[in-house]
């Protein structure tokens, strides 16, 4: 299967790039742009890969739901000069690796190993599926964790109300800038609360919480993933570990990371009754994890069983995967089957659906029409 092939790559490089990595950086680097190649390959000319393929495929041809603005235009204009959807995955699948590869040669001592720590869940989950939050996490990772580094307000604030006009989501990037001002201590000091509030909020919520509910999220349903859970406490507490047994002075970036990191943590612990809500707007600060803790791994080299913790991140990276693999199936092909690129796959979208009330297909008479809101093709 595609995926585990991919993943035993990247543990093997992991791997080489831990025993040769400063003997031999060239050498290693070779590996991670190997690495990057391929992932960006499959990303980019994927057929009926992931959950959200067919949802997102309607929303182009058709009727597109989502409020995002920007996108909407986007698949507007593509349908009006006669671009199709896979030109539309082409263009996300591409752009989200791009962002990815400078965000990782940036920041990461151990490129193939942050590609390791993103394959089960950044890319499978977002960049192979939902392209919209693949964009914007990958931009953040690229981007926004150096504006905020470097306190640039304007150009951060900016970014984020671009950004929600492809995932609304991106907006809880704002509360990164109060947070930015607040001691790493304190933020851990907010970890075992957050844990009990989110329990509090587990038992309280079908009736306290019921009348904000709204038709996309309703509170008064709870769905906790304790494994999901269990996995950011353990997580945040290999963090935890490695930045104390550091053996260098941790940088001002590297404390915005962790800053970063556990702000995901609180709001996973916060919103832990409602899983799906949980992830989709905390997704963008557990991705700081793929930079941090290759940092950190470097920096404590001479710690006790540290051939421990890299083997446990590995196995952690499998595990994952499987777990992902096994909960996501898309309705044209199973991730868990077999792998369709798009090449000799007819896109005869327009051949199947459009003759029913339900699928209308988007005409527009002139290129003025591209601008007009969704709604009127309901």
């Amino acid at each position: 299967m595609i995926y585990y092939a991919l993943l035993l790559i990247l543990i093997i490089f992991s791997i080489l790039e831990f025993k040769f990595n400063k003997e031999k950086q060239k050498f290693t680097k070779i590996f991670f742009i190997v690495a990057v190649s391929l992932l960006t390959f499959f990303a980019c000319f994927r057929y009926g890969i992931g959950p959200d393929y067919r949802g997102y495929r309607v929303n182009f041809y058709c009727c597109d739901y989502h409020s995002e603005y920007l996108y909407c235009l986007i698949e507007n204009i593509f349908v009006f000069i006669g671009i199709g959807y896979p030109v539309l995955i082409f263009i996300f699948g591409f752009v989200s690796m791009i962002l990815m590869y400078r965000a990782i040669e940036k920041h990461s001592p151990y490129r193939s190993f942050s590609l390791l720590l993103s394959f089960h869940t950044i890319y499978l989950t977002y960049i192979l599926s939902g392209i919209r939050q693949g964009l914007v996490i990958s931009f953040f990772l690229a981007f926004m964790i150096d504006w905020l580094y470097q306190k640039k307000w304007i150009k951060y604030i900016i970014a984020v109300l671009v950004l929600s006009q492809f995932h609304v989501t991106a907006l809880v990037l704002l509360v990164m800038i109060p947070i930015y001002y607040i001691k790493v201590r304190i933020l851990q000091y907010l970890c075992i609360p957050s844990f009990i509030m989110g329990i509090i909020l587990l038992f309280i919520s079908p009736t306290v919480l019921k009348p904000i509910s709204t038709p996309n999220h309703n509170f008064a349903v709870v769905s906790p993933s304790w494994t999901a859970i269990a996995e950011r406490i353990v997580l945040l507490a290999i963090i935890a570990i490695l930045w104390k047994n550091s053996q260098e002075e941790h940088t001002e970036l590297q404390t915005v990371m962790l800053k970063v990191c556990i702000t995901g943590f609180l709001g996973s612990m916060v919103f832990l009754p409602w899983d799906l809500l949980c992830i989709r707007i905390n997704i963008y600060f557990k991705a700081a994890e793929i930079l941090l803790i290759p940092v950190l791994l470097s920096k404590t080299s001479k710690l006790r069983y540290m051939s421990l913790f890299k083997l446990f991140m590995i196995i952690y990276a499998m595990v994952m995967l499987t777990k992902n693999v096994a909960l996501q199936d898309s309705d044209i092909k199973s991730l868990s089957g077999e792998y369709h690129l798009i090449f000799g796959v007819e896109d005869a979208f327009d051949k199947t659906y459009g003759q029913d009330e339900n699928h209308k297909l988007k005409q527009f008479d002139s290129f003025k029409d591209v601008f007009v809101r969704y709604w009127l093709y309901e």
